[in-house]
């Protein structure tokens, strides 16, 4: 790489961002400022549209880049993703370096302060994005994935990635919710110099025990290898997936089950995984490899059109733990559509994509216990809906089966199957045979009592959420992030002795909640600063069976 390199780049910004690039806060500034602004702030927008499926104007509209703006350049939230981008750009136009010690540090800071939303240490342009933000961060689906991207030819060096792995570690305590990508000048050029930027995706593709259909269209498949597939995605990124599917849906239950399996046990990727499917507009053997063993194929203009949420966990888990998942094998079928109809791609597209599919909450459907509850709550006039497709007309006179696992869950007595409901309550369904499934239903559960628990963890939900409109920052984000915790430690403080009583008197219990949620909100997060520290980030805490415990342990009263 070299200075033709970065100049390459430079033209391609010009072309692209000479006209929407926001420079009214520095055109008093020497020419030459002017044009490191600009060249900063367009190569931050550019990142967005490659790496967060951002479109043109959004990309240029979420660039933050100027004076206080905490280390982020641009920032973006893909909602259908719910991943929060945010970006440090740095431009040399000699293009060496790479993110010092000092812009990790400040990276680091200014992550921890918008994920703790001091919104006081930011200029206008990210206060003005506070809304969304606020959004991204109260969710508890959300991924945060940082984008370094530089004109230099190193990643990063070793200060800067021990500063920025200490940041990822605090922050994927238990589960991968913080990705940190450094982007260099190789990538860059790559990007542009292939064509991705708007061009077709072209791949040469190595497939094992292949095989193929000729009648009445003509199809390829075999195996590819796992690491092949994260680099399809690191090179191309959102323009992999067909426009009319969804892209990678981040933390999912099905998601994360299908990165521990390529953390823990690649070698079984292929049996359990369905595999993907690849539309081209042409597939063309290569004259290399006679055999079936292992063919090279080259792929004109494809999209991958079933498989994004195997690809993106592919990706995210190759990023994590690269050895692990060069091991693993995924099933790939590559249609042509060179003699296809032009109606065949769509038809292909939407048959792949509404297939039913099993989770684990459809087993739950087989466990006679769940059919026995919603029996005794039709008697009472309340609608139990347990099945898949079932649906509950009215809050006042019935629920699902999500509200009764997280009720029974948060109602436990020790804390571990609430924070389990935090992170993952579709955990809970893993096994209907054995626990913690069976803690939550077996033949002592009446149906009353699990109404009535639905009923009182509603109430406080309500109490949280009006404690949560009148705090703001780190305070509010323990509320928001500790509602199951704090559902169970509010329970824990009620005398629900007689619950499976007919006069027991739930009104009075609903009464006494917020005299108990004033005497306990309070004490949480200076309690957790006591024994974590201070600038822990509330999302993964309450996710974190050991801490909670500890947590629970240590509060007064």
């Amino acid at each position: 790489m070299s200075i033709i390199h970065v100049n390459h780049i430079k033209k391609y910004l010009h072309d692209a961002f000479s006209d929407s690039i926001d420079l009214s806060d520095v055109k008093t500034a020497h020419e030459s400022e002017i044009e490191r602004c600009f060249l900063t702030r367009s190569q931050a927008a550019f990142a967005l549209t490659h790496y967060a499926g951002a479109d043109h104007s959004d990309a240029t509209a979420a660039i933050t880049d100027g004076t206080h703006d905490n280390g982020i350049d641009a920032l973006f939230y893909n909602t259908e993703e719910h991943t929060l981008y945010l970006v440090q750009s740095k431009w040399s136009s000699k293009g060496t370096g790479s993110i010092d010690s000092e812009t990790a540090l400040k990276v680091k800071k200014g992550f921890e302060d918008l994920i703790n939303e001091r919104f006081e240490n930011f200029n206008d342009r990210i206060r003005a994005l506070r809304p969304t933000i606020e959004t991204a961060v109260e969710n508890i689906n959300t991924q945060y994935r940082i984008l370094l991207v530089h004109t230099g030819t190193i990643e990063l060096g070793d200060e800067s990635q021990e500063i920025l792995d200490q940041l990822k570690s605090d922050i994927n305590d238990v589960s991968e919710v913080l990705l940190i990508s450094p982007i260099t000048q190789e990538h860059l050029h790559r990007i542009i110099a292939t064509g991705t930027y708007g061009e077709p995706i072209n791949l040469d593709v190595h497939l094992r025990h292949w095989g193929y259909v000729d009648d009445p269209y003509r199809a390829y498949y075999g195996e590819v290898n796992a690491d092949d597939i994260a680099r399809w995605l690191s090179d191309h990124h959102t323009k992999l997936f067909d426009p009319n599917i969804r892209s990678f849906l981040g933390n999912t239950e099905i998601n994360t089950d299908v990165m521990a399996t390529l953390r823990d046990r690649p070698e079984h990727f292929w049996y359990y995984n369905n595999g993907i499917t690849v539309l081209c507009s042409t597939v063309q053997k290569k004259p290399k490899g006679t055999d079936r063993d292992i063919g090279e194929f080259s792929c004109s203009d494809v999209a991958i059109v079933n498989g994004a949420q195997t690809v993106g966990a592919i990706s995210q888990a190759f990023s994590s733990y690269p050895e692990a998942v060069s091991k693993a094998k995924v099933m790939a079928r590559f249609i042509s559509l060179e003699d296809a109809p032009s109606t065949f791609a769509r038809e292909v597209t939407r048959a792949t994509n509404t297939q039913n599919r099993i989770g684990r909450k459809d087993f739950v459907s087989l466990d006679p216990e769940q059919s026995r509850l919603q029996t005794e709550l039709r008697l009472e006039g309340i609608r139990y809906a347990y099945k898949s497709g079932e649906a509950v007309e009215s809050d006042e006179t019935g629920f699902d089966l999500a509200e009764a696992t997280t009720a029974r869950a948060v109602s436990q007595t020790s804390v571990d199957l609430a924070v389990q409901a935090k992170r993952e309550v579709g955990k809970l369904w893993e096994d209907v045979e054995k626990p913690p499934y069976k803690r939550l239903f077996n033949p002592s559960v009446t149906g009353l009592c699990l109404w009535r628990t639905v009923q009182l963890v509603r109430a406080i939900d309500r109490t949280l959420s009006e404690w949560a409109a009148e705090m703001t920052g780190r305070d509010r984000l323990f509320v928001i992030h500790g509602n199951r915790f704090l559902q169970n430690e509010i329970i824990a403080r009620l005398d629900l002795t007689d619950i499976d009583e007919p006069d027991f008197d739930l009104t009075r219990r609903i009464d006494q909640l917020p005299d108990i949620a004033a005497r306990l909100i309070p004490e949480v997060a200076p309690m957790s600063a006591q024994l974590f520290g201070d600038s822990v980030y509330p999302a993964p805490l309450f996710k974190n069976r050991s801490k909670c415990q500890e947590l629970s342990d240590n509060l007064p009263w």
